[in-house]
């Protein structure tokens, strides 16, 4: 039997958590109703990745907002944080 890897640990674990069919996982993110909101949150981690690809990590610092953060940050889905300045840009995608 072939190791799963670690994104399918994740879904398997998130799908258990929330009681949401593993068996049925690709018809439900397959809903209309659920794909504006899937594109959009996959954009804002397209965006995280490129950045963190462009920008130096040596002078930069680019993480995903998270939830408990976005009371702070509104309207703000990546924050990149220049480490010498010390002065943040954020940005919504």
């Amino acid at each position: 039997m072939a190791m799963k890897s670690a994104w399918q640990e994740k879904i398997e674990q998130y799908c258990e958590a929330f009681n949401v069919p593993l068996i049925h996982i690709a018809e439900i993110l397959n809903e209309p109703k659920v794909i504006p909101m899937i594109r959009g949150k996959g954009f804002e981690y397209t965006v995280l990745s490129t950045l963190q690809e462009v920008l130096p990590n040596n002078e930069w610092k680019v993480h995903k907002i998270s939830m408990s953060e976005e009371a702070a940050f509104h309207d703000t889905d990546v924050r990149v944080f220049h480490k010498r300045s010390g002065k943040s840009v954020r940005v919504e995608c």
